[in-house]
């Protein structure tokens, strides 16, 4: 992962120290701190955080058990983390939340096998967050959808994706 200025300059990499992969790198909105997946070879694409700093001391595992995450993102008030989990043995994808001190892991959305819930954001106010759902036997097109913070009230906003 690397850092740089908006207009490329000064390109550097983040945490060189760490070892072993880091990617899907998101900044909490405290800038004090990015979650991203990875690891050391053997541990992949598991959900960490680690300090603006890159200091290699401060990395965090934040969902403990839970393998091939993917697209975290940050509640606005910095304190919770969405993401989705994909397992390598089925094809469906799997929404959930986590407290950024590693506790409260909850699961949000889970369609079930060959289907799937992805992409998740958290709204300007933190209440909601929106997600695209799909189904991987019928190819349909992703559809848009926003459900409360807590999993409840899921609504879809677009058959179309």
């Amino acid at each position: 992962m690397y850092l740089m200025r908006s207009d490329g300059s000064n390109r550097h990499t983040f945490a060189p120290t760490v070892g072993g992969t880091m990617a899907s790198g998101v900044w909490s909105p405290s800038g004090a701190t990015v979650a991203y997946v990875g690891g050391l070879s053997g541990v992949q694409h598991v959900l960490r955080t680690i300090r603006a700093d890159g200091a290699k001391s401060s990395i965090r595992v934040i969902a403990s058990g839970i393998r091939v995450a993917e697209d975290p993102d940050w509640s606005p008030d910095s304190k919770r983390l969405v993401f989705v989990r994909a397992p390598e043995t089925v094809n469906k994808r799997v929404i959930y939340r986590v407290n950024a001190d590693a506790t409260g892991l909850k699961k949000l959305v889970d369609y079930g096998a060959d289907k799937g819930a992805g992409e998740p954001v958290w709204s300007p106010n933190g209440a909601q967050i929106a997600f695209d759902k799909a189904n991987y036997l019928s190819g349909a097109h992703n559809e848009l959808w926003t459900m409360n913070a807590n999993g409840a009230d899921r609504t879809r906003v677009d058959r179309n994706g």
